[in-house]
């Protein structure tokens, strides 16, 4: 099957990742399976919220054992292809997103494609087709000529480290850490604030996977928070993601409040939420493509000066 889709005017082509095999299933036929073909996969990757298990192959040999597998199972299905996008992997679902162009009959379009509109930001529209096929929708609605662009919906799944499962890759070698308070050296920020110190007019949007508004060197200077998934005011990070809050205390922690003092200490910060890990043993950092587009607008809408999206994972920090 072609895997193409088109954004603005250039082709994007995703290549199936031909490691990884993509289960829909619940959490207990998740389990079960895993354990099944567990000599056959170094680490499997469930993603509760989406229902979509990633089993990591051993080897490419596993994959028909795999796939066998899947496909004796009781419950378990194989999902859609699974893709590899830098550090991360994109799993197509059944709904799709498009762009209408000004004054294109909407209702009429989706009508006569036959499909259901899910969500809706604006000219962008969630829709399903009964019969999934994210792709083929996706090109059918391009075709229209009120129809800006369509693409499937992502779910967009981040691998951070240690996850549980065997692996049989060599432990990396310990990094020597760096010496305390190396990036103030490095970056002779002291200069900057003798210059301009943090202005609370000036709103630093942290666009991540939550933030502990209730930290003591980021409550003082919390202007707005918003959760983009639940499209809603508040947002709450879950116990275990930390990487939001110390994106938050490097860029913004108001000074005087604790130990460490933010780059931009004494701005103001928005809080906005566009994903979050999986569970506290088998982590994945999770987002959509809606998800990220709701984030971003939230925050240039609201004044945010700056958006910061670090859109990564590493170690835990106080």
């Amino acid at each position: 099957m072609d895997y193409t889709h088109v954004v603005g005017q250039r082709r994007v082509e995703l290549v199936p990742d031909e490691s990884v095999v993509a289960v829909r299933a619940g959490q207990t036929a998740a389990r079960t399976l895993t354990r099944l073909v567990g000599d056959h996969v170094s680490r499997a990757m469930t993603v509760q919220s989406e229902g979509v298990t990633l089993l990591k192959l051993q080897e490419p040999a596993s994959r028909d054992i795999v796939r066998d597998a899947v496909e004796g199972h009781r419950t378990a299905e194989e999902h859609s292809a699974c893709f590899r996008m830098g550090g991360h992997h994109l799993v197509a679902g059944s709904d799709v997103m498009v762009a209408f162009k000004r004054g294109a009959r909407r209702s009429r379009i989706l009508s006569r494609m036959g499909v259901v509109t899910q969500e809706k930001l604006g000219n962008i529209y969630v829709v399903e087709h009964k019969e999934g096929r994210p792709f083929e929708i996706a090109q059918d609605l391009r075709d229209h000529k009120g129809v800006a662009w369509a693409e499937p919906h992502f779910t967009s799944v981040h691998h951070r480290p240690n996850v549980s499962g065997a692996s049989t890759q060599a432990p990396t070698p310990a990094r020597k850490r760096p010496e305390k308070g190396y990036e103030i050296r490095l970056t002779q920020v002291w200069n900057a604030w003798a210059v301009q110190s943090g202005n609370p007019n000036i709103k630093i949007a942290v666009i991540d996977e939550g933030i502990q508004v209730g930290h003591p060197s980021i409550k003082p200077i919390v202007a707005r928070t918003y959760d983009a998934p639940n499209d809603r005011g508040r947002q709450y990070p879950k116990p275990w993601d930390y990487h939001g809050t110390a994106c938050a205390g490097l860029a913004v922690s108001a000074p005087g409040s604790g130990p460490v003092r933010g780059f931009g200490g004494g701005c103001g910060l928005f809080a906005v939420r566009m994903g979050y890990t999986s569970d506290p043993k088998n982590q994945a950092l999770v987002t959509k493509t809606l998800w990220m587009v709701r984030a971003l607008n939230w925050a240039w809408k609201n004044g945010a000066s700056v958006l910061s999206c670090s859109w990564s994972a590493g170690e835990q920090s106080n």
